[in-house]
């Protein structure tokens, strides 16, 4: 190649260089299970003050000198490593506490070399025989159904300070959806008390993988000291292979009998609740209680009925049919199954939780009471509706915030008391917050570098409410809605809108968005559809319309302080092939006066159009009506920028081969 096509090739491919991002390296993804297998999150290491504990390490095999330290909300401890082994690819480490550490769950810390690993909450640090201890019992959360419900009832544990949870599996709705899987563990780790989780069939769909990785092993044994916990997994089948059912045995039977014992697994054995006689001899006469999984494979359930009965298993938690029973096996085996935590319930039972009290007898513990209210058994639902006892922070609760609003609200038939933690940002100083709204007295307990916490037990009588907000300034501005972007959709029969916006406010945050809608221009009540927040704003779709129908619609958004703002409304006129949008600025409002700007771009079958909502002064106005129409022009969708830079790269390069040829063939 000669000098001039050597020039000419770099002065074409130069720009194009220039203008594509340099290559990063690869991300390596670490999951939570990963590098610290044991002790975890979702299954935390049980232990005393002055106890040891042991944790699994991935490390190489030539390190050495660790140290190891429990990271609580306000204080972290010091722990002695007494022993460490190398096991052919994970570190096992025993681990002793202070006897000064106070009672809580803890995060886990190991190092070596300068470098810190961390498991969150996966350290539970409790006295040796609590007076009573609160189990709370979660199943078929199916996260990705109903995320705000699961959030509900771990605002409601923490604010109640249950002592411990179980959850019976599905806690994804698809198994395969990493996402979610992530979602729920990231929305367990709000949780403030110990959380030990099994999987269920869902959890199953499409491999099993995301579950070990963000969420643990299927099945494992804890001795949390006062009592054994074994789960066991259950798989898509609906029952446990005889080599699961033989290991459960063996470690139920590690200890005595009147140890109190916990078995939890997804499908129950039994799904009626009454009280019944009889036991793994006589299996048959059970086999009307009997739910079908397990009454297809007769020897499994009669081995595992014979472990359960021998051993002296007190309490056997399931889920999966998404209702309430409780099966009493000879006055003495309690088997349990919880209403659903997320997923659909049948009609009559609510989306909850149980509650299970234990009290210590002197030589063991004994079930008090597990249902809720002064209901029988036969009485359903007899666990505890989410929702009924409001507890919710806004916009977070974990210290990032300047600003932390607190809503309580008990429609409970009795009194609920719990404790409020409220964490706040340090980046202002205690003394700059203050109580904004009517709330109980709050107590300042300390501060990190990232937060100060503060806190306040709370008595709600039935009816009773609070609603307040900690923060250094009031907030009087309302919030901003822009970017409003709507898109019709028409893919054969199926007609549909789909809205994107950016809400934001400056204050102490947004606390909901909802798109308001009339179908046809004599509808009269605007519909109504909660916007979802996303990574890129806030969204809804309106589904079931069709061709040849006008659609109203906007945006009103209300934030923490309760200032609201509203969008412009847009028509939506939708015809056979095409649709047309024409924005209206707010006739009324009082609490902005707003300046519109509507930009109209096109695609394929749909209209989309841009609202800027800019808030003003405090006021109420009457603005001219603005109205931009623009028909639809159907136009082919790009392709993708990654698809067109290769596309320029290859015509450039055979242009350049052509020339540097034809270059060639003259000489």
């Amino acid at each position: 190649m000669n000098r001039s096509a050597l020039i000419l090739i770099l002065v074409v491919l130069a720009p194009l260089a220039l203008s594509i991002p340099i290559l990063a390296p690869p991300v390596t993804v670490v999951y939570p299970t990963e590098l610290i297998p044991w002790p975890l999150s979702t299954a935390p290491a049980p232990t005393t003050p002055g106890g040891t504990f042991y944790a699994l390490l991935k490390a190489p095999e030539n390190v050495g000198g660790f140290t190891a330290e429990l990271v609580g909300l306000l204080h972290s401890y010091r722990l002695v490593v007494e022993s460490s082994s190398w096991g052919g690819e994970y570190w096992n480490l025993t681990l002793r506490v202070p006897g000064e550490v106070e009672p809580g769950l803890y995060d886990l810390r190991i190092g070596y070399g300068g470098v810190l690993f961390t498991q969150p909450r996966s350290v539970w640090v409790h006295v040796e025989h609590p007076e009573t201890l609160v189990i709370a019992h979660l199943t078929d959360v199916h996260y990705s159904l109903n995320p705000e419900k699961f959030q509900e009832i771990m605002n409601e544990l923490n604010f109640l300070g249950v002592d411990m949870a179980v959850i019976t599996g599905d806690c994804a709705d698809k198994g395969s959806n990493e996402r979610e899987v992530k979602g729920f563990y990231e929305a367990l780790r709000t949780a403030r008390f110990p959380t030990y989780v099994l999987p269920g069939n869902h959890d199953h769909v499409g491999g099993i993988t995301n579950y070990v990785r963000y969420i643990g092993p299927t099945n494992y044994t804890v001795d949390l000291g006062f009592a054994m916990l074994v789960t066991m997994n259950t798989g898509k089948e609906g029952f446990a292979e005889m080599g699961q059912i033989k290991w459960a045995a063996r470690m139920l039977g590690s200890r005595p009998p009147d140890y109190f014992k916990i078995l939890a697994f997804h499908h129950p054995i039994f799904q009626y609740t009454t009280n019944a006689t009889g036991g793994w001899q006589d299996l048959e006469k059970l086999g009307q209680y009997m739910y079908s999984n397990w009454a297809s494979k007769p020897n499994n359930t009669r081995e595992l009925l014979k472990a359960i009965q021998e051993t002296g298993v007190d309490l056997i938690l399931a889920g999966h049919i998404h209702r309430d029973e409780v099966f009493i096996l000879n006055q003495k085996h309690y088997f349990i199954v919880t209403t659903t935590a997320g997923g659909p319930t049948p009609p009559g039972m609510p989306n909850g939780y149980r509650l299970i009290t234990l009290r210590w007898n002197g030589t063991s513990y004994i079930i008090e009471n597990l249902r809720f209210g002064r209901a029988p058994l036969t009485s359903k639902p007899h666990s505890i509706e989410a929702g009924k006892l409001l507890v919710k922070y806004g916009p977070t609760n974990d210290g990032s915030s300047e600003a932390v609003t607190v809503i309580l609200r008990n429609r409970w038939p009795i009194e609920a008391m719990g404790r409020l933690t409220v964490l706040v940002s340090a980046r202002r100083g205690v003394d700059e917050y203050r109580l904004f709204g009517e709330g109980p007295e709050l107590s300042y307990i300390g501060s990190t570098e990232s937060y100060h916490v503060f806190t306040a037990d709370v008595r709600l009588a039935p009816g009773d409410s609070y609603r307040f907000t900690l923060a250094t300034t009031e907030d009087l501005t309302p919030p901003l809605i822009r970017n409003v972007d709507i898109k019709v959709v028409m893919v054969g029969p199926i007609v549909g809108i789909q809205l994107s916006a950016e809400i934001g406010d400056e204050g102490w945050g947004v606390e909901n968005a909802t798109l308001l809608y009339k179908k046809g221009r004599k509808q009269a009540e605007w519909s109504r559809i909660v916007l979802e927040k996303g990574d890129k704003g806030y969204s809804a779709n309106i589904e079931g319309l069709q061709r040849n129908m006008t659609v109203t619609l906007k945006i009103v958004a209300t934030d923490y302080a309760l200032n609201t703002a509203e969008s412009p409304t847009y028509i939506v006129e939708i015809g056979k092939n095409t649709a047309t949008i024409t924005t209206l600025a707010p006739t009324t409002t009082t609490t902005t006066t707003t300046t519109t700007t509507t930009t109209t771009t096109t695609a394929t079958t749909t209209t989309t159009t841009t609202g800027v909502t800019t808030p003003t002064t405090t006021t109420t106005h009457t603005p001219p009506e603005t109205t931009t129409t623009t028909p639809a022009r159907p136009i082919q969708p790009l392709p993708r920028p990654e698809t067109t830079i290769m596309i320029v790269v290859a015509v450039i390069i055979i242009i350049a081969l052509l020339w540097l040829a034809l270059r060639h063939r003259k000489r």
